[in-house]
């Protein structure tokens, strides 16, 4: 009797421990793979911020400034010093529900990408292209805005906060307008990747 229930104890036992066993395998291969995925591709589309209609050239963005309390605040969609970037093809029409969540004032205004960022912006590269006063921001408390112009330049740009110190302090996206690309893209990148302008 007694190395009967040793032996069931045993059983019992080693069926738990494969079940564990198998858990943490599950877990390993799931870690590896998201590993690999964030390794290899250095980039992944977020469909939450980014709708766009191909057949009617329009690309709908949704940039939430303060979206949570990353680089103190300082964010738009939680991301700081263009650790997302955007994807136009040239000759789209963009339009932009920007949201300050804040309890500071915040705005945004497209400009060309340049080695020293500006401390204030008052004017858009793109007709359109900015947020009303950019420079002076929404009243904090949830208040929205909704922008829109035609990228009809490509080059490299930035989708930055106008109202002083707020783009140098980390507060913008990175915007390419393509001409070889057919669709937009929203990538977040590894903070490691996303650098100052140069």
């Amino acid at each position: 009797m007694p190395n009967d229930f040793i032996a069931a104890s045993s059983e019992d036992a080693m069926s738990h421990l494969t079940t564990i066993r198998g858990f943490a395998r599950r877990a390993v291969v799931c870690g590896l793979s998201y590993a690999a995925c964030v390794l290899f591709t250095g980039a992944r589309r977020d469909p939450e911020f980014m709708r766009y209609d191909a057949a009617a050239r329009r690309v709908d963005l949704t940039i939430i400034a303060a979206f949570d309390q990353s680089n103190t605040g300082y964010n738009l969609n939680g991301a700081s010093h263009g650790a997302h970037r955007i994807t136009v093809p040239s000759g789209w029409r963009v339009t932009v529900s920007f949201v300050n969540r804040d309890v500071f004032r915040h705005s945004i205004a497209v400009i060309r990408e340049v080695r020293s960022l500006p401390l204030r912006i008052t004017k858009p590269v793109f007709s359109g292209a900015a947020s009303r006063a950019p420079d002076v921001g929404l009243p904090p408390g949830a208040r929205q805005d909704d922008i829109g112009f035609v990228a009809d330049r490509p080059g490299a740009y930035l989708l930055a906060c106008g109202v002083p110190g707020h783009a140098v302090l980390g507060s913008y996206l990175r915007l390419t307008v393509s001409s070889v690309d057919s669709v937009p893209r929203y990538e977040m990148v590894a903070p490691s990747q996303a650098t100052v302008p140069q």
